[in-house]
C-alpha cells in the first residue's frame, strides 16, 4: 500500500469550493479537504480482479436485454486483463 498527497478534486487545489449554490464571487471552505487543498489517498496495488460471493448473474451495460453466467463473465474479461 502506498500513502499519496494529492491534489483536491472538488477545489482543484484551492481549498475553497464555488460553483453549486454559491453566489458569483462567493465560496465555502471545500469539504473534501477541509481547506488544505490537498487529500490523503492511500493505494492498494492491484493484483487480481477478487471474486463477487453471491452473484449469479450479470448483465452488461451495453445490452440490459440479456443475462450472462459469472463463469461466462470470467471468461469474457479475464481478470488480469488490464
Amino acid at each position: 500500500m502506498y500513502n499519496v498527497i494529492s491534489e483536491c478534486s472538488d477545489c482543484k487545489g484551492t481549498g475553497l469550493y464555488s460553483g453549486f449554490a454559491e453566489g458569483l464571487g462567493s465560496a465555502v471552505i471545500c469539504a473534501g479537504c477541509h481547506g488544505v487543498g490537498a487529500v490523503k489517498v492511500l493505494l492498494k496495488e492491484f493484483t487480481e480482479r477478487k471474486k463477487k460471493s453471491g452473484i449469479n448473474k450479470i448483465r452488461h451495460p451495453e445490452n440490459c436485454d440479456s443475462w450472462i453466467s459469472y463463469g461466462e463473465f470470467e471468461k469474457m474479461f479475464p481478470k488480469q486483463g488490464i
